[in-house]
């Protein structure tokens, strides 16, 4: 093998790029930084994202920190709300209070007042009964006075 090169493979050795070349290079170098991010520019592009995250994290503190005010505000509504129906509730069972001894006290009434009644429908059956038998009493005499 020979150490010169072939025509089809790189030097060895480079040259020094031509003034064509070195412009080219240029041209591509700047290119390229344009497009790789500088320490100034990642560094404003971070405090952007981060300042973005905490607003929106704010917002959705701010958000829940509001769906509890609604439900602390919900919670003193139904509060008041049971309270009185409660006071509604006592004044009902105060009010019932004077009803309940009224209605024992008429307890034995009301028991004289049933037996009463039933003495009433034993009476009507009687009568019924009796009704009854005169008719069939009847229907003998005029039995009788037709023979």
């Amino acid at each position: 093998m020979s150490s010169q090169p072939d025509a089809f493979s790189p030097p060895l050795y480079p040259s020094s790029p031509t003034a064509a070349e070195a412009a080219a290079m240029a041209d591509a170098e700047t290119a390229f930084s344009d497009t790789v991010l500088s320490d100034d520019r990642l560094n404003r592009l971070a405090d952007t994202a981060f300042a973005k995250a905490a607003r929106q994290l704010q917002g959705e503190l701010l958000l829940s920190a509001n769906d509890y005010r609604l439900l602390e505000e919900m919670n003193r509504h139904t509060k008041r709300e049971y309270g009185s129906v409660a006071h509604h509730v006592q004044s009902i069972g105060l009010q019932g209070l004077p009803m309940r001894k009224t209605y024992q006290d008429y307890i034995p009434q009301l028991a004289q007042m049933d037996s009463i009644m039933n003495q009433v429908d034993k009476l009507d059956r009687m009568a019924r009964e009796l009704d009854q038998y005169t008719q069939e009493l009847e229907a003998k005499v005029y039995r009788l006075l037709k023979e």
